[in-house]
């Protein structure tokens, strides 16, 4: 498992239907929290960790500040992109 990496509750990506099971941190230890954002490592699509531990769209205002407004959540789409190419 990698450093960071925690087993969450199955969740689905609400764009392209990927089942997920663990999340990794950008910058911590800590689980997900509802709010927390994440990244579909099959699709590169962002979605939000709901109080249930699911993984829901964002609102366009999220998309606008929580998405577009952090660079730590671009950076990872970025590297994302990166590492899918190979």
């Amino acid at each position: 498992m990698i450093e960071g990496q925690h087993f969450v509750d199955r969740s689905v990506c609400p764009h392209c239907g990927t089942i997920h099971e663990k999340a990794t941190g950008m910058n911590t230890d800590q689980r997900p929290q509802a709010g927390d954002v994440t990244i579909c490592w099959e699709c590169g699509k962002v979605a939000f960790f709901t109080e249930d531990g699911r993984r829901r769209m964002p609102t366009d205002d999220e998309y606008r500040t929580k998405i577009l407004g952090d660079q730590r959540v671009l950076a990872a789409l970025a590297y994302w992109r990166r590492t899918k190419k190979r």
